[in-house]
């Protein structure tokens, strides 16, 4: 995809952005899922277990807004909540590249408040196939477990080459099923 239909699909994506100020929360997850489901299908972002935000290189300054510069870099690795984070930088333009390109956990849940916490934690641990147990407490929690093999469980393991796109695009299937909340 070159520059010029990077700009016409963001552009298109930020045109709903009125919508997507008044929508609920739950709304809003939908609205950045599909917008995921877009960008990995124009090949924008690419899965990636391990990284929140790569880019490849990047022509610009750190200290320049992201927004501006998302179509000039020629594809993105995302993990789950990394993608999240693209997508909504894409609509909000809150961060800038620096900020972008350090990008931690943290930082993604307190720029992304429309995802509670918990479901964060869902979303990255079946993308990284992380274990069972809530935030090392030692205390199995099933929808923890149950995220931990939503991958192997829909055919797209972690160790099998080539399946961090589908194991993504699987996520955001299942947070636009059921209608904002991610349900492994």
């Amino acid at each position: 995809m070159n520059k010029e239909e990077k700009l016409k699909l963001f552009k298109g994506i930020r045109r709903s952005n009125k919508k997507f100020d008044s929508s609920s929360k739950a709304e809003k997850r939908v609205m950045i899922a599909k917008d995921i489901l877009k960008l990995l299908k124009a090949e924008v972002v690419s899965g990636k277990a391990g990284e929140y935000v790569e880019f490849n290189s990047m022509p610009f300054f750190y200290d320049d807004q992201a927004q501006g510069h998302l179509h000039n870099i020629p594809k993105c690795e995302v993990c789950g909540i990394g993608g999240i984070a693209y997508a909504y930088i894409l609509r909000k333009n809150n961060c800038t590249i620096g900020e972008m390109d350090t990008l931690g956990s943290g930082d993604i849940l307190k720029m992304v408040k429309i995802f509670p916490k918990r479901q964060m934690n869902l979303i990255e641990s079946a993308f990284e196939q992380w274990d069972s147990f809530d935030n090392g407490r030692n205390k199995k929690v099933p929808a923890f477990e149950r995220a931990y093999y939503f991958r192997s469980n829909n055919n797209c393991p972690k160790h099998k080459r080539g399946t961090n796109n589908k194991a993504l695009e699987l996520i955001m299937k299942n947070i636009i099923k059921n209608k904002g909340t991610f349900k492994p």
